[in-house]
């Protein structure tokens, strides 16, 4: 029998076991796990993102999100958009490269809670899916230290 017995808080080279359903900063994904989420943060249509993960299908410029519905975590400096870059045509990447780069002009954060614009008041950044958020809104929020992931209530329950 190999492993450890069922209830050990540790693994079997003796580090802590992670939590079943914890989330996972995004940063510290695979690869293709990150490319799914940001290609869900661009297109719409499931079917769209699973051909094109499967190197099937080339998304056009038709296929991404109005820039306003285009997900803000696409901005964070967490997020290498050239992971995505095989899965688009030409045109389509660089009708991506130019929304992206309108959208960093904008700098509108919204909270994911209230919908309001973060602006100059106090937020934090969500490791996983990369949404800023009020502080106020956060009920859970408790002081963190900065080296520590920071996880929302949306993710801490997925």
């Amino acid at each position: 029998m190999c492993g450890r017995p069922e209830g050990a808080t540790l693994t079997t080279i003796g580090l802590k076991k992670r939590k079943k359903g914890c989330p996972i900063a995004f940063r510290m994904l695979h690869d293709t796990k990150k490319q799914e989420i940001m290609l869900k943060w661009l297109i719409n249509d499931t079917e769209v993102v699973k051909k094109a993960l499967h190197h099937s299908f080339l998304i056009n410029e038709s296929e991404i999100l109005e820039l306003d519905r285009i997900q803000t975590s696409i901005l964070e400096e967490d997020v290498e958009l050239r992971l995505i870059q095989p899965f688009f045509s030409n045109k389509g990447w660089k009708f991506l490269e130019k929304a992206v780069k309108m959208k960093r002009k904008r700098e509108i954060w919204i909270c994911p809670k209230c919908n309001l614009d973060i602006g100059s008041k106090n937020s934090i950044l969500c490791d996983s899916c990369l949404l800023w958020y009020h502080t106020k809104c956060e009920i859970k929020l408790k002081s963190r230290d900065k080296n520590c992931n920071w996880f929302c209530s949306m993710c801490s329950t997925k």
